[in-house]
């Protein structure tokens, strides 16, 4: 698996969340899960840091053991240790609602058990204390429904979704919090993430380590017995063949650690084009029916299929017919007047290569005039890049944000296109032919350009009828032939009903386009297998950032104008499918974001009473022009019925 990468910027800015979830460790002495004092001092110790009340937090407790004993016992036990530092939160006013413990025995070492230290380590608790985030319930309405399924646990069961994923369970995959096997029937929850609308109303987040996603599609998949949670057996996986939104280089895989709050990645999918070479083409076969690829030769954005058989041109077949029925009724030899306009081309073919010679060697005395050129022009972009390096330097050392001054920006924008010529000429030097001496017989001549054009089409169209036995004569061979064969030859061209012929011909091609297309199309939409080891959210993402982002500041209203106290908004920027969040944490907030200019901008607010507002892009643009601070006004998102209602609004 390969990677690659999306937006090249001048100036790249940073929109990660600051982070929202606290983690630390309590450990415990073997085969116990009582609290010592001094855990109970750290515990409180962390607490008391908090600066929110306790009921807007998540607390998440997760117990692990050293491996002496067997699975059951330790499963047990590392369950009863996170129990315990739950009763403990619960005791101090945390909600019993927002608190959830796990168990999971040995399975994740921190360190060697071959060593009472390395098994001390071991003997922990790991507590993450998240701070509620606002989340999206509806846009005037309108909700994303999660699809539920229910399967035997004891079979291997495959789940076909409404997108064209096929989701396969093994069969004895589920256990519960103990450890134990799931029998009889388990409930799936699965839904996928495919567009802004869905990471909204998912309440997905779209940042990976100070960068934002641009999705290829994600989904989430839960399962429960009973109502209650369960879990992948170690050493079971399920498999998900997921159509992808989009061919995209530099896409990854990633999971979303609830916990921990952030994406994991789990592997690379595709490579960006500059990376593939000849060779890693070798494997791809094509075939009409069934067309089989990698993602990685999708990520090159090429055709799978080519037509290469295009509608036929009935009027060339009809001269060949006319053409032939007048050779054939000849009584004369054909081959004096051929031979006679093979030679006469053969002249006039060494004219056109003598005279392109020429332009050779012309294009050769031009090239030390081009040279000089080239390097004048070198001297000058230097200059140039000079000068935006003095001016960035000073930017820095001011120490702000830059966004940019029409000097600054024309010198940028000079040097690009100067490297461009520079570049375009540097190619025509290199492909200069820098000739010794030229002469005719340095020349090459294809041996079918010296074939007199009329009887080489003739004989070249005319293939669509001959016998396999004719079609492996050359030219010379064949027209010997027909000059033998005349009154087989007549009948040949007064036999062929040219329409019938023509229609047949275009039926084949329009049979064979459709397959192309259809196949084409199948690659617009290429399935991607995933294999996952845990439950949980899941996506096929690529590394974005904002084009040339300006920071400005804003006020809301309605259309009444009333004012509107935004507790978050969403940036939904046309040039990346995913969403930007600001809702006060790394500096940026409602109040306080980044756009891209060069993009088309829709922009969702949400207040503290669960109204949500919307500014399409059509009066963001005009709301922005030029400016930094602005008031917006925003229109509210009411009684929405399907998705096409609120699509339209953007």
């Amino acid at each position: 698996m390969k990677k690659c990468l999306i937006f090249i910027c001048l100036i790249a800015i940073s929109f990660a969340k600051a982070q929202r979830t606290q983690a630390f460790e309590v450990n415990f002495e073997t085969a116990s899960y009582h609290l010592s004092d001094a855990e109970v001092a750290t515990i409180n110790s962390y607490i008391a840091s908090l600066t929110k009340g306790k009921q807007s937090y998540k607390v998440t407790i997760i117990g692990h053991t050293d491996n002496v004993g067997n699975l059951e016992y330790n499963t047990i036990l590392s369950y009863n240790r996170a129990k315990e530092i739950a009763g403990f939160f619960q005791k101090k006013g945390f909600s019993e609602s927002n608190i959830s413990t796990i168990g999971k025995a040995y399975s994740e070492p921190i360190a060697a058990n071959s060593t009472e230290i390395g098994k001390s380590k071991n003997r922990r608790v790991t507590v993450f204390i998240t701070a509620e985030v606002p989340k999206v319930t509806d846009l005037g309405g309108l909700k994303l429904e999660e699809d539920s399924f229910t399967i035997n646990a004891q079979k291997k069961e495959i789940v076909n979704y409404k997108s064209g994923s096929s989701i396969t369970i093994p069969a004895d995959a589920f256990i519960d919090e103990n450890g134990n096997t799931i029998k009889g029937e388990v409930d799936l929850s699965y839904v996928e993430y495919r567009n802004p609308i869905d990471f909204i109303l998912g309440n997905i987040p779209m940042d990976y380590e100070k960068e934002h996603f641009n999705s290829a599609g994600m989904y989430k998949i839960l399962a429960s017995k009973d109502g209650k949670p369960v879990s992948l057996r170690e050493g079971k996986t399920i498999d998900i063949d997921f159509p992808l939104e989009s061919k995209l280089p530099n896409l990854n895989f990633y999971q979303f650690d609830t916990i921990a709050n952030k994406w994991t990645e789990l592997s690379k999918l595709t490579v960006a084009k500059s990376e593939i070479k000849e060779e890693d083409l070798s494997d791809i076969t094509t075939e009409w029916d069934t067309i089989t690829t990698t993602v990685r030769y999708i990520s090159t954005g090429q055709l799978i299929a080519s037509n290469t058989y295009t509608k036929p041109n009935c009027w060339t077949f009809n001269n060949v017919i006319k053409d032939g029925i007048a050779l054939a009724s000849s009584d004369t030899s054909i081959i004096p007047d051929y031979l006679a306009e093979k030679e006469k081309r053969a002249e006039n073919r060494i004219k056109m290569q003598q005279n392109y010679l020429n332009n050779k060697i012309n294009n050769a005395k031009q090239n030390i005039e081009i040279k000089k050129y080239l390097k004048s022009l070198e001297a000058k972009i230097k200059r140039n890049n000079l000068k935006v390096k003095r001016i960035k330097q000073l930017i820095q050392t001011a120490g702000f944000h830059y966004n940019g001054d029409s000097k600054n920006r024309y010198i940028e924008r000079q040097t690009r296109v100067n490297d461009s010529i520079l570049a375009r000429n540097k190619i025509f030097e290199d492909k200069m032919y820098k000739l010794k001496n030229p002469s005719v017989d340095s020349l090459t001549i294809n041996p079918d350009q010296l074939y007199p054009y009329r009887f080489y089409a003739f004989w070249k169209s005319g293939s669509e009828f001959m016998s396999d036995n004719e079609k492996l004569m050359n030219i010379d061979q064949w027209f010997q032939y027909f000059d033998t064969h005349k009154p087989e030859m007549l009948n040949r061209y007064k036999s062929i009903d040219i329409e019938k012929y023509c229609t047949k011909l275009e039926l084949e091609a329009a049979a064979r386009q459709q397959k192309v297309t259809k196949a084409n199309q199948n690659a617009s939409a290429v399935t991607q297998k995933l294999q996952i080891a845990q439950l949980g959210i899941f996506n096929c993402d690529q590394i974005a950032r904002l084009l040339e982002p300006i920071t400005v500041n804003a006020t809301y209203r309605d259309e009444k104008g009333a004012s509107i106290k935004p507790l978050f908004i969403y940036l939904v920027d046309s040039r990346i499918n995913g969403i930007l969040r600001y809702d006060g944490y790394n500096n940026y907030s409602p109040e306080h974001f980044a756009y891209s200019p060069t993009s088309k901008n829709t922009l969702l607010a949400f207040d503290g009473n669960g109204n949500s507002y919307i500014l399409n892009s059509a009066a963001f643009s005009k709301a922005f022009t030029g400016k930094t601070s602005v008031i917006l006004t925003m229109k509210k998102i009411e009684n929405i019925d399907n998705r096409d209602e609120l699509t339209a609004l953007f």
